[in-house]
């Protein structure tokens, strides 16, 4: 069952779509790093938006290429084939006049003014053959893509099933930092006291923040950290917090309020 799942329409389109994504990816980079190098070179925010509009490009093009995709389903990849296919017999037949040949005509009954001539049996007339038309060869581009498609297609079923693989394999490594994550956000957490406090609220108050996120000391992280989106707070270790100056605390305040 899985073999044949594996011969459907859908996976050729799958597999279509990831040699379509090589090149058009490929494209894009190459396209970004010229515009970064002419352009932004020593201008970040346009470096930003450049590399912002190069990622929405790579997470558009796949949807777009599926959907101009033909579907494999009704048409199949065997079509360019079928139209220099051998013609019809009896289109080829139909396309030349028949040609009708009355025996009867030679044989008629002799009229009565004529004498009755005794002679040999005259042989039927044959009709000439018909030649068929030459079949036209198909043009170089249907050739190139039925030839691509031999050497291509029986491959997806290899290529399309590791793409999942590999897809499922990157995907398992996020959820596992967000279970990191939310458990740093909840186990070993101890409160700072106020100074450590009114050092974060200046520092906040210095990036033009409107709030002041939150601060803990966890036993879990070794080095200062932020996380969350919604509800940020930063998190540092016990010996960073006593080790250092309100001065030397402050710019490490900047820099997590930076992210």
């Amino acid at each position: 069952m899985i073999f044949e799942a594996m011969k459907s329409p859908f996976v050729e389109q799958i597999g279509w779509l990831l040699i379509h994504s090589v090149w058009q990816f490929t494209l894009i980079a190459i396209s970004v790093s010229v515009v970064l190098r002419l352009f932004f070179l020593n201008r970040n925010a346009g470096r930003h938006a450049t590399c912002l509009i190069g990622m929405g490009l790579i997470a558009v093009a796949p949807i777009v290429t599926y959907l101009m995709l033909p579907d494999y389903a009704t048409s199949g990849h065997d079509n360019v084939a079928v139209q220099f296919a051998s013609p019809d017999p009896s289109s080829t037949v139909a396309a030349y006049p028949k040609i009708s040949v009355d025996n009867t005509a030679s044989f008629a009954a002799p009229s009565t003014a004529s004498p009755i001539v005794a002679g040999p049996a005259a042989s039927p007339v044959a009709a000439p053959p018909v030649a068929a038309p030459p079949v036209a060869a198909p043009p170089v581009a249907a050739s190139w893509r039925v030839r691509m498609n031999e050497i291509v297609v029986p491959w997806f079923t290899t290529l399309v099933p590791l793409w999942c693989c590999g897809v499922l394999l990157f995907a398992i490594r996020p959820a596992l930092s967000l279970y990191t994550l939310s458990r740093l956000r909840r186990a070993g957490l101890s409160p700072v006291n106020a100074n450590v406090a009114r050092v974060l609220a200046r520092a906040a108050r210095r990036m033009g923040m409107s709030s002041t996120p939150g601060i803990f000391e966890s036993a879990l992280v070794k080095v200062p950290m932020v996380t969350g989106y919604l509800k940020p707070i930063i998190l540092m270790p016990a010996t960073v917090i006593s080790g250092l100056s309100p001065q030397e605390l402050e710019a490490i305040f900047l820099h997590e309020l930076a992210h």
